[in-house]
């Protein structure tokens, strides 16, 4: 496989089925449109992710930084299923805690518990990346994170796993002022997953069709836009398949964008076409 980016084929390397899931760990206090609350739930991107890939048919592992305050034994059901935890960094502080308050019309508010400069600082680095799990992974996920962090993160795996696939999640900060980079970011990736709004910020488009036009004129020949209760919409060397989603009814969506990222890396993982791992 080239190390080419966006123009090398989106098959895993013949050795495994592996998914390294790099991102954060969150604890949740969810309120729903009902009143019901969900206090201290596991969250965070790498969980949801990873929890999919398992789902999915393949082999995940995670990369995050654990706070100080994590519970004790709050990842043993993933360990349990298999998932690979030997990538989390312990460092002093505390987890990053929200409020995530949902609308019935399904708008969603996140409300930072603690201090507003921690997500950052539990932003993962290079240097938290363990090389063996590195040389094993058939797709490395990169989720939503601050921009830089995930520039140097897909720069070091593009040294360091060159046979490697990169999916690339966005970040709510991405906005239309770094396009730019996000761009130049996407193109280094192998594969751009953007959600349909971040999508829409960074080109001004009206819907996931156009914003793959976009991208598709910005030089990028492969991504996949999130679009929510529409599915999902595949571009693949220049043209858009449209992947509806399974009819279902959904008892909390927090982390389902994530959860998608997680199905699509798994089947892509598994050799399967670009738009058979959108369907997953």
């Amino acid at each position: 496989m080239s190390t080419g980016s966006q123009e090398e084929q989106l098959t895993s390397p013949p050795d495994g089925e592996l998914v390294l899931v790099i991102g954060n760990l969150t604890i949740d206090d969810v309120v729903l449109p009902t009143g019901d609350t969900r206090m201290g739930m596991l969250g965070g991107n790498s969980v949801h992710a990873a929890t999919a890939v398992v789902t999915a048919g393949a082999t995940a592992a995670l990369a995050a930084r654990r706070g100080e305050d994590f519970p004790p034994g709050a990842l043993a059901a993933l360990a349990a299923e298999g998932i690979d935890l030997t990538g989390l960094v312990d460092i002093p502080g505390p987890t990053v805690r929200n409020w995530v308050i949902y609308e019935a019309d399904g708008r969603r508010s996140w409300l930072y518990r603690t201090p507003p400069e921690r997500p950052a600082q539990v932003a993962p680095e290079p240097a938290d990346l363990d090389s063996a799990l590195l040389r094993r992974a058939a797709v490395v996920h990169v989720a939503a994170m601050p921009l830089g962090n995930a520039e140097r993160i897909v720069a070091h795996v593009r040294r360091h796993a060159p046979g490697a696939v990169i999916t690339v999640d966005t970040h709510e900060s991405w906005d239309g002022d770094v396009a730019g980079r996000v761009l130049a970011l996407a193109s280094a990736a192998s594969l751009f997953v953007p959600s349909q709004e971040e999508l829409a910020q960074l080109v001004n488009a009206d819907g996931p069709a156009d914003g793959l036009r976009a991208l598709a004129a910005a030089g990028l020949t492969r991504a996949v836009v999130k679009a929510a209760g529409a599915g999902a919409y595949v571009l693949d060397d220049g043209r858009i398949t449209h992947v509806p989603a399974a009819e279902t009814t959904a008892a909390d969506s927090t982390g389902a964008g994530d959860t998608f990222c997680g199905g699509l890396a798994a089947g892509l993982a598994r050799g399967l076409s670009l738009v058979e791992s959108a369907a997953l």
